[in-house]
C-alpha cells in the first residue's frame, strides 16, 4: 500500500471508529484528513479531499474546534480560515471522553505495537506462530495480539520495540518476507 492509499484508509477507519464512539462519520473523517495532514488545510481542501458539502464541512469543523481536537490557525497573508487537529492522542482522547461522557481515559505509554505484514500471509500458514516463537525465543512477553489477513500485530513492552523488530526482520527479512514496524 502507497502513502496515499494508507491515507484513505486510515481516513476510512477512523470515521468507522467514530461511529462506534457516537461520533459522527463526517466528523471522525475531517478530523482523521487533519491528523494526517502535515499542514493546515482549508474548508475547500477538506471539501475537496472527502467530497463532502460546504455546509457538512463547515459544521463538522466547528464542532471539532468546539471539542478542541482541532484548532483554527491563521497564516500571514492567506484570508481563509486554516484548520488543523491536535496531534497529542492522550489530549484527543481525554477531550473526546469529555464530550460523549466517558468516566475515564486510561492508557499505558509504555507499550510499543510491532507488525508483520505482507500480502503472502494469506498463503502462508504458520506466519503467526513462527512470530510469537520468535518473541518467545527473546523472552518478549505478548500483551495483545490482533490479526488480519496480511497482518499479525502484536502489543509488547515498549523497552523491548527495538529487539523485536531487529529479530523479527532477522526471522522474515532474511526469508524474504517484509520488514516489520514499530507502532508506539
Amino acid at each position: 500500500m502507497n502513502l496515499a492509499g494508507a491515507k484513505t484508509e486510515f481516513i476510512r477507519a477512523w470515521g468507522q471508529f467514530g461511529i462506534e464512539w457516537g461520533i459522527n462519520r463526517t466528523m471522525a473523517r475531517i478530523h482523521a484528513l487533519l491528523l494526517a495532514s502535515t499542514e493546515p488545510l482549508d474548508t475547500d481542501r477538506v471539501m475537496a479531499d472527502l467530497g463532502v458539502s460546504r455546509g457538512h464541512a463547515n459544521t463538522n469543523l466547528r464542532g471539532l474546534v468546539e471539542w478542541g481536537v482541532v484548532r483554527r490557525v491563521h497564516r500571514p497573508g492567506v484570508r481563509k480560515d486554516l484548520y488543523e487537529a491536535e496531534k497529542d492522542m492522550w489530549e484527543v482522547a481525554r477531550r473526546v471522553a469529555d464530550q460523549i461522557g466517558a468516566a475515564a481515559v486510561e492508557g499505558d505509554e509504555n507499550i510499543a505495537k510491532v507488525s508483520i505484514v505482507g500480502l503472502g500471509m494469506k498463503d502462508h500458514a504458520g506466519v503467526a506462530s513462527k512470530m510469537f516463537q520468535v518473541l518467545a525465543d527473546e523472552g518478549i512477553n505478548i500483551q495483545l495480539i490482533t490479526t488480519s489477513e496480511i497482518k499479525v500485530s502484536v502489543v509488547i513492552e515498549e523497552k523491548y520495540s527495538e529487539l523485536a523488530v531487529r529479530t523479527l526482520h532477522d526471522a522474515f527479512v532474511d526469508a524474504g518476507a517484509a520488514e516489520p514496524v514499530p507502532e508506539n
